[in-house]
């Protein structure tokens, strides 16, 4: 009989994803192509949504139910095992919410983190041999951030970058997540950790809109270099909104562009066009007035209820308030 020899890497094969708004946010056709995308390419012994409370997708939640098959499990977690406020400064919005949760959850399980609009272009394999991988993102700055981590479990370096966002947290947004991490690996310079750069790792762009405006056009990536194809949904999503329009549509300027190559590269795009074909809804007036009453009811029913996550500016600002 021929033994068959695994190898085993420190980071395990583990996908790790975290919704934090309690149904007040879209899990559009992007965030299925996240969860499809990693099941298909990185092939993992497990694929865990961690759940805030356990309150998943509900409203025009046809994308989230053709999810579920590619998922292992929905570990809900609960409100506290976030701390509810830092610094004097609540901890409200489901992004800063998942910032802390992400790196609890790698710290106590290992594996692959990713955020529901990053999408998968091919195996991590070859990257697991890391006790961690990173990535920059596009942009000036050039920042290593958060939106996609590898890690091995019970990692030291998440200890120390827990602690540090603990007490870098302001309320603003990133200070206390991607800028605490970039400053810390410089600091610190941690022995077997990886960081790739942008344009051939996770992030070939960057949150600021006319990069990404760029990238839909044509900007020169050779997605065969990279590993991820990140879509900062909540800065791009009026762009992404329908893919048929975006990337089937004969009229579409950024139908040849590399935005639509890399997307085709993470998923069959055809199966995507034909879903929206047969109904798989769309972000619409209604579908934001009917987020906008699930926010207003979750402020109601929870005593500790998260801001309204669509709108990062209004966010932004409410938190510069506090």
């Amino acid at each position: 009989a021929i033994t068959r020899i695994v190898p085993t890497f420190p980071i395990p094969n583990i996908v790790h994803f975290v919704l934090t708004d309690r149904d007040t946010r879209f899990f559009d056709w992007p965030c299925y192509v996240a969860i499809r995308s990693a099941w298909e390419k990185l092939q993992p012994e497990q694929l865990l949504v961690h759940v805030l409370d356990g309150i998943e997708p509900g409203t025009a939640a046809d994308w989230w139910l053709a999810a579920k098959q590619y998922i292992t499990a929905v570990i809900p977690f609960a409100r506290t095992d976030v701390p509810l406020s830092l610094n004097d400064v609540k901890i409200s919005h489901p992004a800063f919410i998942a910032d802390f949760r992400r790196i609890q959850i790698l710290r106590d399980w290992g594996g692959i983190y990713m955020d529901t609009d990053a999408l998968s272009l091919r195996s991590f394999d070859s990257l697991r041999s890391w006790k961690a991988v990173l990535g920059r993102q596009g942009g000036q700055e050039l920042r290593a951030t958060v939106g996609l981590m590898m890690f091995e479990k019970n990692s030291h370096f998440l200890d120390t970058l827990l602690e540090r966002m603990k007490r870098a947290y302001t309320g603003a947004w990133g200070v206390h997540a991607g800028h605490v991490l970039d400053d810390l690996l410089r600091e610190v310079q941690p022995k077997g950790v990886a960081i790739l750069g942008h344009s051939n790792g996770f992030f070939a762009s960057s949150w600021l809109a006319e990069d990404f405006v760029e990238l839909m056009e044509e900007s020169g990536v050779d997605w065969s270099r990279c590993w991820s194809l990140h879509l900062y949904n909540s800065q791009t999503k009026k762009y992404t909104k329908d893919p048929v329009e975006l990337c089937q549509n004969p009229a579409s300027p950024y139908r040849r562009g590399d935005l639509c190559k890399g997307l085709a590269i993470a998923v069959d795009m055809q199966q995507i066009y034909r879903m929206v074909g047969e109904g798989y809804p769309l972000m619409s007036s209604r579908i934001q007035e009917a987020f906008e009453q699930r926010a207003a009811d979750q402020q109601a029913a929870f005593s500790d209820p998260v801001s309204h996550s669509l709108d990062v500016q209004r966010a932004l600002k409410a938190n510069d308030e506090l």
